[in-house]
């Protein structure tokens, strides 16, 4: 297990109606590739009763790998971008992870998408209530996987996200949404546009 995964991963992300995209690597994750391991090589595995696990899980609509070798400017602005946003909310979350919500969520009304840096890959995320969440589900024991969606379940915050009781710090939030919104080739494209068509116009005193 060690040589193929050298990275601690401590957040999953899933997408309703899909489970688990990306997987969290922690001694957990261990123990049940483990149980997989064993479950392919022929044992037969059963628990005599439900034995819990957490799970720091990220909701998304959508997830896709990128590369950040060779990329454009234009791309490596929206990682920068959503590290940005995140080091707003940056002294809150050590105070309480789950503060994590407040950022995804203010991300999300934002317009910014997150990005996940893994061993193997990096990924584009776009976010989805409710955004984040700490849970104990569990453990699914092979040939059973564990969904994060499923009723059984603990979690530390809401099931629900409220997206009414939180704003992005002012002025950075606003700086950011209005750099994101404009950091689009159609921006420039109107500009010139708009240009051209006001020197066309015939003026008028």
């Amino acid at each position: 297990y060690k040589p193929r995964y050298r990275e601690f991963q401590p957040l999953e992300v899933a997408i309703a109606g899909e489970g688990v995209r990306l997987r969290s690597r922690m001694c957990h994750d261990f123990v049940t590739d483990s149980l997989w391991s064993l479950y392919d090589n022929g044992a037969q595995l059963a628990a005599v009763d439900t034995i819990f696990r957490d799970h720091i899980i990220m909701y998304a609509s959508h997830v896709d790998p990128i590369e950040l070798e060779g990329v454009s400017r234009h791309s490596k602005r929206l990682v920068l971008r959503y590290f940005r946003s995140v080091a707003l909310y940056l002294e809150a979350i050590k105070e309480q992870f789950t503060n994590g919500r407040m950022t995804l969520a203010n991300n999300f009304k934002l317009g910014i998408p997150a990005y996940m840096h893994t061993q193997h890959a990096d990924y584009s995320i776009q976010l989805a209530a409710p955004f984040l969440n700490y849970c104990y589900l569990p453990l699914a024991v092979p040939p059973k996987v564990h969904d994060p969606f499923d009723s059984v379940k603990l979690c530390a915050l809401g099931l629900e996200a409220n997206l009414t009781n939180s704003t992005a710090p002012f002025p950075w939030g606003a700086m950011l949404a209005t750099e994101a919104r404009m950091d689009r080739w159609e921006v420039p494209l109107a500009l010139i546009f708009v240009a051209a068509a006001s020197a066309c116009l015939p003026w008028k005193r």
